[in-house]
């Protein structure tokens, strides 16, 4: 029927897409990474350097670990210039033409004001600090002494090399280990340091885009032979592309390892710190690894050089014909004529992590797609088999039971896995999400260790205090992790209040600490006023490392740890209060010992004004003693005055005889009258001198700081238990004469015989004596 017809579209309409004219387009990996660097943490110049470093050094202890070899690196960043680069491209350096072309140009108005400002800093400068600024203009980069206003966006390039001595590559792997992305050999359900697995093929598309100029690679696996290799990658293509490759004897003989040269733009001036911050705290995880780092300036090279060169020609001679101990070692000159950075991590210890291990995936941590890609690359025949051998925490038994749940998809045990229906495989998946599986042991991951976590914090902050913690295997999404934990209290290098360092898989992480899980805990979940450290004042150094299967990265540069993660925010929580508590007993006895050193010391400080008004009262006695015949009056009122003295209790052993021998205090039982007739006969024969006074006091303060080591409990009390030692103690008879007003000074002794209401203190609450009684 004509008028049933569908209208007839118009013929401006366009025609539809046809194959060869569509629309559709695709990237390959190393396109879709190379338009989406911040990604991979290639922001900008400054941070590309930061993570090319990092990259490499990563690679380099994965290297060396992985085969259980103890690393040692070393890296070298070496500044170049626009010519610098340029003599390296091979271009001709040319005279501008026209100086207002270029972005650095500049008016005699605008070389005034830059001048003047450049004068007022460098007054500034030496004012402050003597000779800093001269120091500080020699050592400026060639990017910032450039003139002109577009000073500050000379782009400047360097030189990273980095050289390990791990298990090196194969001759035939190294261009496609390289040169294509998202192939290597870390992918798997393993726990490792990189985030994408990109390593170092991002630094060559940086690298690429950057300066144009190719890698350069050597590297042997310890077979005599090393391999060299000048490549680059093909972007569009995902492919490397070779210039030069070669393979040859090595001149070390068995030597093994690699080591990659890449030239790429960057901004030490600015991410720099970063980078030696990176290395320090490196050194802190992995203090098993020697790491030498060195950065230079092409001025700073070149005058390396020529002193190499002078020192050679001033002794007339080749190196090979002058004693080994006058040729300048390549440090000795960089020294001498560099104001560079060279820093040595060096090795404190042996004791290297075991290597982690792949491992099975838990059921809990499985997708579809995955479920059906492990149905499709299985070699078992049937599904109780798969289930075994492909999940972790599934034994044959548990196998059955879970079949089981699925011959109503018509799954049985004898299934084939390659003949699983689509179907059949989401019904899997919703069982595997909801079924109950226990926790996997972890044996295949690899913390740093609580050894490996002290001995670094003490070689690198060199701390007063530091405790350790490692938490039990937890699980997050099916996924196991660990968290070790460290608090450090004092050192030089740590400010005062909280610094918190956060490790992931062994890695620093330097960005957006605010986000992360740890520094939240330590700063807002933890009491430490409660742990008797002060959070604003105390230097506390708080190190976390968690290791595990998959960190749960937040953001595209995977720089931070979710706060949303319960299980692994409780874990960090617990470890570092675990730390927390071993520092809190350690504190309260270091309090507990400064407060008797400080007691001790308030103790011996009173000790000659006691002798001396002591040894004046048993002077007036002897000559009293002496009186006695003459009269009954002064005896009398001597031994009233004795019996008013208070017995004081003092631990002083099975030595009765020698303390009363050394005329000290006489060990006096009975009568008031036996008391006077044994210490005036002591008295007559001069037998207490100011010496033995002095002897007998210090002996007794030492012996009650020791009660108080020995009663404290680590805690500074005093135990008041009986036992042997509570029963022996001997009574130690004190004269009042020697008395003390509340200001601690010595009263004088007559008026001391005469004031009947005065009480004598002698410090009778720190000397542990009890109260004398009134005069």
């Amino acid at each position: 029927n004509p008028a049933m017809a569908p209208p007839r579209p118009p013929s401006s309409a366009p025609p539809p897409p046809s194959a060869t004219n569509s629309a559709l387009k695709s990237k390959s990996p190393a396109e879709f990474f190379a338009d989406n660097k911040v990604i991979a943490g290639f922001d900008n110049p400054g941070k590309s350097l930061y993570t090319t470093i990092r990259e490499l050094v990563e690679n380099s202890l994965d290297s060396a670990e992985s085969h259980g070899v103890l690393p040692e690196i070393e890296l070298s960043v070496l500044e170049l210039t626009r010519d610098d680069l340029n003599a390296r491209l091979g271009l001709a350096k040319a005279d501008r033409k026209d100086e207002k072309l270029y972005g650095d140009y500049e008016t005699d108005k605008m070389k005034a004001k830059r001048l003047k400002q450049e004068a007022a800093a460098a007054a500034k400068l030496e004012k402050a600090g003597g000779g800093a600024a001269s120091q500080a203009q020699a050592n400026q980069t060639p990017a910032a002494a450039t003139k002109g206003k577009g000073a500050s966006t000379e782009k400047v390039y360097y030189v990273v090399t980095c050289k390990d001595n791990g298990t090196g590559m194969r001759h035939g792997d190294i261009p496609n280990m390289l040169g294509r992305v998202l192939s290597g050999t870390k992918y798997g359900v393993k726990q490792t340091r990189g985030k994408f697995g990109l390593g170092a093929k991002m630094a060559l598309i940086w690298s690429k885009q950057s300066t144009g100029l190719p890698i350069e690679v050597y590297s042997s696996t310890g077979n005599g032979k090393t391999s060299y290799y000048k490549l680059d990658i093909d972007i569009n293509a995902n492919c490397p592309n070779v210039h030069q490759s070669s393979e040859r004897p090595s001149e070390n003989g068995k030597w093994h390892g690699t080591e990659i040269c890449v030239t790429i733009e960057g901004n030490w001036s600015k991410y720099g710190h970063y980078i030696v911050k990176y290395l320090r705290q490196l050194a802190v995880i992995t203090p098993y690894a020697k790491i030498d780092f060195q950065y230079q300036t092409v001025a700073a090279a070149a005058a390396a050089a020529a002193a190499a060169a002078a020192a050679v020609a001033e002794e007339g001679a080749d190196d090979d014909l002058m004693p080994m101990s006058q040729v300048p070692s390549a440090s000795q000159s960089r020294a001498q004529a560099s104001k560079g950075i060279n820093l040595v991590f060096a090795r404190r210890t042996e004791c290297m992590p075991r290597p982690p291990r792949e491992t099975k995936h838990h059921p809990a941590s499985v997708d579809v797609q995955l479920i059906k890609t492990l149905l499709t690359q299985t070699t078992q025949k049937d599904m109780v088999a798969f289930l075994n051998k492909e999940f972790s925490c599934i034994n044959a038994s548990h196998a059955k039971k879970l079949i089981a749940e699925l011959e109503h998809e018509g799954v049985a045990s004898n299934t084939q896995p390659r003949k699983v229906s689509d179907k059949q495989a989401l019904a899997m998946h919703q069982l595997l999400s909801s079924a109950k599986f226990g926790t996997p042991d972890g044996a295949h991951l690899s913390p740093a260790g609580e050894y490996n976590l002290r001995l670094g914090i003490c070689k690198e902050l060199r701390p007063d205090l530091v405790a350790t913690h490692e938490s039990e295997v937890k699980v997050n999404e099916g996924h196991t992790f660990v968290v070790e934990a460290a608090v450090s209290l004092g050192g030089s290098k740590v400010r005062p209040g909280l610094n918190v360092f956060r490790f992931a898989n062994r890695i620093p992480l330097l960005f957006e600490a605010g986000n992360d899980v740890i520094t939240r805990t330590a700063q807002k979940r933890v009491n430490w006023t409660s742990y008797k450290i002060n959070a604003n004042t105390d230097r506390i150094g708080v190190f976390v490392s968690i290791v595990s299967t998959k960190i749960p990265f937040k953001g595209t540069s995977k720089e931070y740890i979710g706060d949303d993660v319960k299980a692994m925010a409780s874990a960090v929580q617990d470890s570092i209060r675990g730390c927390c508590k071993q520092l809190k007993v350690k504190l309260v006895r270091i309090s507990a010992a400064k407060e008797r050193q400080q007691r001790k010391r308030n103790l011996t400080r009173y000790i000659p004004d006691v002798v001396n008004a002591l040894h004046t009262v048993l002077g007036t006695l002897s000559e009293g003693a002496k009186e006695s015949d003459e009269g009954g009056v002064v005896a009398a009122k001597r031994r009233r005055m004795l019996a008013d003295c208070t017995v004081v209790r003092r631990d002083c052993g099975d030595h009765e005889e020698d303390l009363a021998a050394a005329g000290t205090f006489a060990v006096l039982e009975g009568s008031a009258a036996q008391v006077d007739e044994s210490l005036m006969s002591m008295v007559k024969n001069n037998r207490i001198s100011k010496e033995a006074l002095v002897d007998a006091l210090t002996a007794h303060v030492n012996a009650s700081d020791d009660v108080d080591d020995d009663g404290a409990g680590g805690a500074g009390t005093t135990s008041a238990g009986g036992g042997a030692d509570a029963t022996r103690a001997e009574e130690l008879w004190l004269t009042p004469y020697g008395a003390m007003d509340a200001t601690g000074s010595i009263l004088d002794n007559h008026r001391a015989l005469d004031d009947g209401r005065r009480t004598a203190t002698i410090l009778s609450h720190q000397f542990r004596f009890q109260p004398l009684v009134p005069l």
